[in-house]
């Protein structure tokens, strides 16, 4: 077991979205240090989440929406990368609530402490 693991025991659970299968046996494989840094935003982010948000979902067991189709063609242009696959499939979903959180944080640079607190906010909807 890996200090990460110990701290943040994701891997295994019930319930990892497709982001979540993907991400975490890489964020979880290695210690904090030796992640890349996108792996490392991941553990920061959800060790943020345990221990000021318990009782908001994990990003690990989420999928992702956008209010339009063409806000969802936007935003995977923008976040084209590696690790996502070929295609990515659009989804019209309907929900009685959900919560409306900005993904734009990804947008936002580093302080020296790590994630920035505008990024916390947008991703968690803290205050």
């Amino acid at each position: 077991m890996t200090a990460n693991q110990e701290i943040l025991p994701v891997p295994g659970m019930n319930g990892l979205s497709r982001f979540g299968a993907y991400y975490a046996p890489k964020v979880f494989s290695l210690p904090r240090e030796s992640l890349q840094a996108n792996y490392r935003r991941e553990y920061d982010l959800e060790r943020i989440r345990q221990t000021m948000f318990p009782l908001r979902a994990s990003r690990f067991c989420s999928f992702f929406a956008a209010k339009t189709v063409e806000d969802a063609i936007l935003h995977v242009k923008r976040i084209k990368s590696p690790d996502l696959a070929s295609t990515i499939n659009v989804f019209e979903v309907f929900a009685e609530t959900f919560h409306d959180l900005d993904v734009m944080w990804l947008e936002h640079r580093r302080n020296t402490r790590g994630i920035h607190a505008a990024a916390i906010r947008g991703l968690l909807g803290g205050a």
